[in-house]
């Protein structure tokens, strides 16, 4: 493909990234303040397994096909030239609001919110104005990502049980209110999510069409090969049909049981991999501490 591409780094500055990311937003935890969710939420659970990444892939797939939340992205975000620092930014608000201590998290999401204030334009697919806080695009972008969290867990992580699903969904709430949705909007429980997602009218826009080609057209070092390859391929299985079929991918793209079980095990290999960077294994250290704390 002509024109512009992703460039993704080295495995080393990959890793380096993520281990400021990791070893930044749970430093600010303590036994007396261990955040807005807590060490004994859904959302920890989720947020620690390798399988996250996936599903962060594949929620940013499904929610550009919003239109107009698309050409926000497009019109004021430089992906195009710059899409790991954009990546990395968004990791960070996710770690930070969900590990950080509770201080650290409003602070952050006063941050985000400020940013979408100064955000507005017209989506030249449907001629709508916008605002980035409008709420219809905010609530969208949620339910996409909660709802990916969930496939991308249940697929390649622990499994949740029915309970433990709309305990995530209903602690999600938070994380959108912190941005600025109504917290009346949202859904509580994995039912109300899958009937919002059901009811979205979808449609590839010309500028959702380029990111995804992006995606998979980013220019790399070829070590870094294997594992991009393996986190969009979990991003396409996990991907509900009607999103696969919009974007056009092959039907033959395995996304079986057996395509799901070796991801599973690439990624749990990952995982014990992680211990042996020094900051990740702080991290993990302290979160133990503060969960063995908080049960005490």
């Amino acid at each position: 493909m002509g024109g512009p591409a992703i460039m993704l780094p080295t495995i080393r500055e990959a890793i380096a990234s993520m281990e400021a990311v990791i070893a930044g937003s749970v430093s600010s935890l303590s036994a007396e303040d261990s955040g807005l969710f807590g060490p004994e939420s859904v959302s920890w659970r989720i947020c620690r397994e390798p399988a996250y990444a996936i599903s962060a892939i594949a929620g940013l797939m499904m929610g550009a096909l919003h239109p107009v939340a698309m050409a926000a992205i497009d019109q004021h975000s430089d992906y195009r030239r710059d899409a790991w620092r954009r990546a990395h930014r968004t990791t960070q608000y996710v770690f930070t609001i969900t590990f950080g201590c509770t201080a650290v998290a409003l602070r952050a999401a006063e941050r985000v919110r400020l940013i979408h204030d100064r955000i507005s334009g017209t989506d030249p697919v449907t001629g709508r104005s916008y605002r980035a806080n409008d709420q219809d695009l905010l609530h969208w972008i949620h339910c996409a990502n909660t709802e990916m969290a969930l496939a991308g867990q249940q697929s390649f992580g622990r499994r949740l049980t029915p309970e433990e699903q709309d305990r995530y969904v209903s602690e999600q709430v938070r994380a959108a209110e912190l941005v600025g949705l109504a917290g009346a909007r949202v859904p509580t429980s994995r039912a109300e999510l899958r009937d919002h997602v059901s009811r979205a009218e979808l449609r590839l826009s010309p500028p959702a069409k380029t990111f995804a080609e992006l995606l998979f057209h980013a220019r790399m070092p070829w070590t870094m090969r294997p594992f991009w390859a393996l986190h969009v391929a979990g991003a396409l299985i996990i991907l509900p049909p009607q999103v696969r079929e919009l974007y056009g991918f092959p039907r033959w793209l395995p996304r079986g049981r057996m395509a799901r079980a070796a991801i599973r095990t690439v990624l749990k290999a990952m995982d014990v991999a992680y211990i042996a960077f020094p900051p990740i294994r702080r991290a993990r250290r302290h979160l133990r501490l503060v969960q063995a704390t908080a049960r005490s």
